[in-house]
């Protein structure tokens, strides 16, 4: 019965899960591109180097390109805007020509503020090609490290995924970490968040907690795809794990309609629920009790119209290393 839940609400997740992966697919490919473009401009050009630059200009030039990603790089118009306008003025005190299109190419490369030490570059005669050709390179380099962040953003799905849909056959319990096992879940619903929900997370240092860490993972996504559905996707999410009188709480907050109070004692009854057909099992909640239960915890929840409340009380984690396996907070 607990899979057979977890896959309805995979099913529902599928949709999302599409379109959190495109996201860094197309910025792969986007990247890639470039990439392509800036190399084949990069292979032409980069030979003559060794024709028109002596050694010490040569050093000076790739240091251009090589210390980049460690500067601040200014996106935003509102950012460049001044700066380049003060850059522009001191390129023109230095007598150095075409003032505007030597500022903004400075900008690209992230030195507005190592003015000095480009200033041989930019008196040199090729001064224009040359940091034309380092922004190539730097060009290379962005490229590079937004395909790899894209594969870390998509990494992360996978491994949520894993772990949503892992089962676990071992009657042992193993060292969760609260946080880390909210966040999972959450990595799933991204797409459904981002949509209008505005998400806040308060997250308490806590002890591993002695669980099965795939049945706490339903519990998580259960509660909180109820919470999205309630609000249809526009509002706002509140979670929170913390410490209360001598066991942990997980919390679910939505801004939704809230639960009627006639149905409140029957939300966790086998087959009841308020969903149209095809939307829901009835099954959710009472498999949220019975993985509680199990754990020997409780599931209290408070409603009222824009604020309902689920809380998962757990016993308290033992001390950090005296479980087996322990991770550390």
């Amino acid at each position: 019965m607990l899979q057979s839940e977890k896959l309805a609400a995979l099913g529902q997740l599928v949709a999302g899960i599409a379109h959190e992966f495109n996201t860094p697919l197309g910025a792969i490919g986007a990247a890639a591109g470039n990439s392509h473009k800036a190399l084949a401009s990069i292979m032409t050009e980069l030979p003559k180097l060794h024709e028109r630059l002596d050694q010490h200009t040569r050093s000076l030039f790739t240091t251009l390109f090589i210390d980049a990603p460690a500067r601040k790089e200014l996106v935003t118009s509102g950012e460049r805007r001044p700066v380049l306008r003060t850059l522009v003025q001191q390129l023109e005190a230095a007598g150095i020509g075409d003032a505007p299109g030597m500022a903004n190419l400075l900008l690209d490369l992230g030195v507005q503020d190592e003015l000095d030490q480009v200033m041989p570059l930019l008196r040199h005669g090729d001064s224009e090609w040359l940091l034309a050709l380092a922004c190539e390179m730097r060009r290379l380099q962005a490229n590079n490290d937004t395909i790899a962040t894209a594969v870390g953003r998509a990494s992360k799905i996978v491994f949520a995924l894993n772990n949503y849909a892992r089962v676990e056959n071992s009657a042992d319990k193993t060292a969760v970490d609260l946080r880390e096992s909210v966040e999972t879940v959450l990595e799933l619903y991204k797409s459904r968040i981002r949509q209008g929900v505005e998400l806040e997370c308060r997250f308490e240092a806590l002890a591993p907690l002695p669980a099965h860490a795939d049945e706490l993972i339903q519990v998580w996504a259960n509660l909180i795809n109820n919470a999205l559905q309630a609000m249809d996707g526009k509002g706002r999410l509140q979670l929170a794990t913390g410490a209360r009188d001598g066991q942990v709480v997980v919390s679910v907050t939505d801004s939704g309609p809230g639960i009627a109070p006639d149905i409140q004692a029957r939300i966790f009854e086998p087959f009841f629920t308020t969903k149209v057909r095809g939307e829901g099992s009835g099954l959710g909640l009472h498999i949220c009790t019975e993985i509680v239960s199990k754990h020997d915890g409780r599931i209290e929840v408070s409603s009222q119209p824009g604020r309902t409340t689920f809380e998962v009380w757990l016993p308290a984690p033992v001390p950090a290393g005296t479980l087996s396996g322990a991770a550390h907070v």
